[in-house]
């Protein structure tokens, strides 16, 4: 039973869809709206402002002043929970509290799991539950009574993810490498040949189309799955924390003054001399392009940082996050690794500093923790009873020093976290398994109900399948990913497995749409 458990956990944690005890579980009944609480932090020079009163600010909804019928300032941090032993002395029983940690990782070192270690010596205790993200895996904990073992759990699962991921990673960048081959540029520079300005266009384009296609696979957030976190979140009914670890990776950049850009630069202000209109013409071809190269590699694209940090505050969650830079050594002269801003450190900046964490940019990750158990969330809860508890209006709230940044939800009331759901899902279809099964060692399964984009005249899906089996004695014996390309609306799947004896296996299947993200799981337990 307890092996049925754990198979039903892994599954639904890939989709957020874990719960927790029975009294976490948000019902939604027809009620008439009592009262509404309105969490909002202030700011003064990017410290939090501990000293109002009700009297310094006003709520409005739908543009009708309230009355503002409570109001108490609210701190929490997460030291003050660790003296368990000491409470416990005094008679204290503490509230659990629900952790989740994610780490976005390629490389696991010494650091990693210092940082893992700091994790289990000093911040979480025995009444805590923990959901973790380690890359594309999730490991739920309900209860964190045997701490041993989930460390155990937990070391175990970020040096292979991190190894599958720098495995990942490294093949990539040596295909940005092996596209971006030189040679040729160099030898037409060499010999000033007529053909050089086209080859260094064609040279530059790909460039950019290999950085767009690194950008969106590496380091473009997926703004569904924080709605969908954030989902998960809401049903907690207990004090939150997400702290984030984000390994910052390079790109391999061109060197400004390296021989070959130059070479480039010099080719350039020739051309622009040139009586030829042709050669003028290329000039700026060539002069767009590094523009749009320096543009890409150097802007961060408009993240909706203000809407995702909502999402946050209004589950009462507060996020850290630890931005840890990876260092690499040279390409070539002409090529460095540099380090990139991106849209996923963006918002990470973004909803911590908006939902009353702590930022650290550091490699020591056992300072950068002790600096976010100090952290102090403080914020204050204003509550009101809508005049017209029928209509939903926006809500506003002022403060009289008009020095101070406020921040809080102006939608409290509305569930736009379900009505975006609902509209993604009538946008973007849900990949489906149908009809799993498997019998004389062999399983078989349909897929249907995925993105298809139009390639080649042709409308096209994208699916990636895993196969994970554990064999009787708990191990795993086959663990294998493969994307599967398609211009049907459904295919079905059979995979014979003869290798498999006599005993009673695991079989997990997740199917994930490479197009919307999307992703299905299912599992069987067959006994041969």
């Amino acid at each position: 039973m307890g092996r049925i458990l754990l198979i039903i956990t892994i599954i639904y944690s890939l989709s957020f869809g874990v719960q927790s005890q029975e009294d976490e579980i948000t019902t939604t009944e027809t009620v008439s709206v009592v009262n509404v609480e309105v969490p909002v932090r202030v700011f003064l020079k990017g410290e939090a402002v501990d000293y109002l009163k009700k009297s310094d600010f006003k709520l409005y909804e739908g543009g009708e002043e309230q009355e503002i019928n409570g109001f108490y300032l609210k701190r929490k941090k997460i030291r003050i929970q660790n003296q368990s032993p000491k409470l416990e002395k005094r008679g204290i029983t503490l509230k659990p509290r629900y952790f989740v940690l994610v780490f976005r990782i390629t490389k696991f070192n010494e650091q990693l799991q210092k940082g893992l270690d700091y994790i289990f010596d000093n911040i979480l205790n025995e009444y805590d539950q923990l959901m973790v993200f380690i890359n594309n895996k999730s490991v739920f904990f309900k209860s964190l009574s045997n701490m041993k073992s989930a460390r155990e759990i937990l070391m175990k699962a970020m040096k292979e993810e991190s190894q599958k991921a720098r495995f990942r990673l490294l093949k990539y960048l040596k295909k940005v490498e092996d596209e971006l081959s030189l040679s040729r540029i160099q030898s037409l520079l060499g010999r000033g040949d007529y053909h050089l300005p086209d080859e260094i266009v064609r040279f530059l384009q790909k460039y950019l189309l290999i950085w767009d296609d690194y950008s969106r696979n590496y380091l473009t957030p997926n703004i569904d799955s924080y709605y969908y976190f954030s989902r998960h979140l809401e049903k907690i009914k207990k004090e939150k924390w997400v702290i984030n670890f984000y390994q910052i990776e390079m790109f391999p950049k061109l060197s400004i003054t390296g021989q070959l850009m130059e070479q480039v630069r010099d080719l350039v202000g020739a051309m622009q001399s040139s009586f030829r209109p042709e050669d003028n013409v290329k000039a700026k071809t060539i002069s767009a392009l590094l523009r749009d190269i320096d543009s890409a590699l150097h802007t961060t694209k408009n993240f909706p940082g203000d809407e995702i940090s909502k999402l946050f505050y209004k589950v009462d969650a507060t996020f850290h996050t630890i931005l840890i830079f990876v260092n690499h050594g040279l390409l070539h002269q002409d090529l460095q690794y540099k380090r990139i801003s991106t849209e996923i450190e963006s918002s990470l900046r973004e909803i911590t500093k908006r939902t009353g964490g702590s930022l650290e940019a550091t490699g020591n990750l056992e300072k950068a923790l002790d600096n976010i158990e100090d952290k102090e969330d403080i914020y204050y809860i204003l509550t009101y009873a809508p005049r017209n508890s029928q209509e939903v209006g926006k809500v506003k709230v002022e403060v009289k020093n008009k020095n101070y940044r406020i921040i809080y939800d102006d939608q409290m009331r509305a569930d736009y976290i379900m009505s975006y759901l609902k509209r993604k899902k009538l946008e973007i279809p849900d990949i489906h398994i149908k009809s799993m099964t498997f019998e004389n060692n062999a399983l078989s399964f349909i897929i249907e109900n995925y993105l298809q984009k139009e390639q080649n005249k042709k409308n096209t899906g994208h699916i990636q399948v895993k196969i994970q089996i554990q064999d009787p004695h708990n191990q795993i014996c086959y663990d294998k990913v493969k994307t599967i390309t398609t211009q049907q609306n459904s295919f079905s799947i059979s995979i014979k497995f003869p290798w498999m004896k006599k005993g009673r296996y695991d079989i997990i299947l997740q199917v994930t749409d490479m197009l919307s993200g999307k992703s299905a799981s299912d599992f069987l337990q067959p006994t041969i």
